[in-house]
């Protein structure tokens, strides 16, 4: 079941526009994605978790210190 808010959620809509520009900076660009870490650490055949992102920072992070 979906959230019930996300019609009146000011944060749902720029989501997908977050994604969108994860996506242009690292992943759709030829000279970035060398430098994205997730990129780095497959090449290393490590795995990852979906909350770190291409710059390194890690979502859960701040869940972590509370």
């Amino acid at each position: 079941m979906s959230c019930p808010h996300t019609s009146k959620c000011p944060l749902f809509p720029k989501l997908k526009v977050t994604l969108d520009i994860w996506r242009k900076s690292y992943c759709d660009n030829d000279e970035r994605y060398p430098s994205c870490v997730r990129y780095e650490l497959a090449l290393q055949g490590k795995t990852m978790p979906i909350t770190l992102l291409p710059n390194g920072k890690d979502l859960a992070a701040p869940l972590k210190d509370k």
